[in-house]
Formats: structure tokens, sequence, C-alpha cells
């Protein structure tokens, strides 16, 4: 389901489920259009990173309750229940795409969370994207 508004305020709206068939939200700014579109992240994996790691909350001396917290994670995570994603932003004006930014390695879908930090990242990304967009169509306009 893709959600389209218009913005005053340079931000996008939520997305309305992570794991929806589509999972990009449209933008538009003055005269910019803009997408932020959800991408699963194949290069990430639960065991890049040491906060799921049993093996180093044990270590690492975690009372009981966060080490069943991280077994829970990772076996939702085998599961499929959850993975890491990136968000890409890209912008752009008469249908060309101008500018482009991105973060991945984000976790998308976890038990009890409702991903709007991924709509903080989108607009972060956004803010981003529009710069570069600016930056190269100030370039262009030279060629004239």
């Amino acid at each position: 389901m893709t959600i389209k508004l218009n913005f005053g305020d340079d931000k996008f709206t939520r997305w309305s489920h992570p794991f929806s068939a589509d999972c990009t939200i449209k933008a538009r700014y003055k005269s910019w259009e803009a997408t932020a579109r959800l991408v699963h992240d194949c290069d990430s994996t639960i065991d890049n990173y040491d906060c799921y790691s049993v093996e180093q909350a044990i270590a690492d001396k975690l009372p009981k309750k966060e080490i069943a917290k991280i077994t829970e994670l990772r076996e939702s995570y085998l599961k499929d229940e959850w993975c890491f994603v990136g968000v890409v932003v890209k912008v752009y004006k008469c249908g060309i795409e101008l500018g482009q930014w991105s973060l991945w390695g984000l976790e998308c879908g976890q038990p009890g969370s409702d991903n709007d930090y991924l709509n903080e990242v989108a607009n972060d990304c956004l803010i981003e994207a529009l710069d570069e967009a600016e930056r190269n169509l100030e370039r262009l306009s030279k060629f004239e």
C-alpha cells in the first residue's frame, strides 16, 4: 500500500505496516517528488551484531532477563518474524531522479516495535537526498 500525501513540513507519514506488499511512501514538496522505500538488507544478519549474541551477553554478565530477551529475539529472527532493512529515499524533479540517500542495517518488525524510528530515518534521509538533488540541479543548470 502506497501512502501519498502533500507535505509542507518536509516529512513523510509513517508506513502503515512495514511488511505490506509495497513498502513505499511517496510525498511532494514544492516542485519535488520523493519516495522512501524499505528494502530487505541481505548483507545484515543477526550474527553481525554483538547486541544479539547470547554468548556475548553471558560474557558481559547481563541479567538473565536480558539474556532471555536476546534469545527470544534470535528465535523470532530465525522464524523470519523480523529482519534488517535499508531505508532508501529518492528525490525527483519532473520525473528525473536527482538525489538519493539511504541507511542500512535497521531492525524492522521486531516483536513489540511499532517501527516509528524507520519514519524518523526516512525523514533524516530526505533532508540529505534533497540537499544532493539541489546540488545536482545546480550543476546541471551550468550546462545551459
